[in-house]
């Protein structure tokens, strides 16, 4: 089954978490794109997808990221699943290892397969910070399994892209706050 959507779409994965979901408003609310949300709700909220189609799952399924392209033919995906918790990260990183580096190989093998371009949601973490604000041109030196993956990550897209041709942006930034101006959606971490 092919989507009959009008507009060209573009996946979101880890839309129902905070900055996906604004996102996927601010892409809906373009009027050019349809967001079309993939979140297994591990971290996310339900109630935060509401400008487009969801699909729960997992980002890490080969054959849902399959089904999910040959049903909506996006024309790009964001990726902002994944394991956000720094400390948490030291604590338990086989399971940054697992959902930012393991899983996030799957969606981004998958991609490719399809051509289809990735926009990364990765980390300031990536960086040790020579300066406040940190720069770009600060050493990367990431200082925590969470950082580590998400560097990770940035060196495999850009195998993938060599590889395989798949486009790709890393966005390295830190600590998004605050909510929408209508107040749709906003802030509501577990615990806050």
């Amino acid at each position: 089954m092919v989507s009959n959507m009008e507009k060209p779409c573009i996946l979101i994965a880890g839309g129902a978490g905070f900055i996906g979901a604004h996102t996927a408003k601010a892409l809906a609310e373009s009027g050019e794109f349809v967001p079309v949300v993939l979140d297994n709700f591990r971290t996310g909220f339900r109630e935060f997808v509401k400008w487009g189609p969801l699909v729960e799952g997992d980002a890490g399924s080969v054959s849902l990221v399959r089904d999910i392209c040959n049903t909506y033919r996006p024309v790009a995906a964001i990726n902002f699943s994944g394991a956000i918790e720094v400390g948490g990260s030291v604590i338990d990183p086989g399971l940054f290892y697992d959902i930012n580096l393991a899983k996030g190989l799957s969606l981004f093998r998958t991609l490719a397969d399809y051509g289809i371009p990735v926009i990364f949601s990765s980390s300031a973490a990536i960086y040790k910070a020579q300066s406040r604000p940190i720069s770009e041109t600060d050493p990367i030196f990431p200082e925590s399994p969470y950082g580590r993956t998400k560097y990770m990550v940035e060196q495999v897209l850009a195998d993938f892209d060599h590889a395989y041709g798949l486009p790709h942006v890393n966005l390295r930034y830190f600590n998004a706050s605050g909510g929408d101006f209508i107040g749709e959606i906003g802030e509501s971490h577990r615990p806050e």
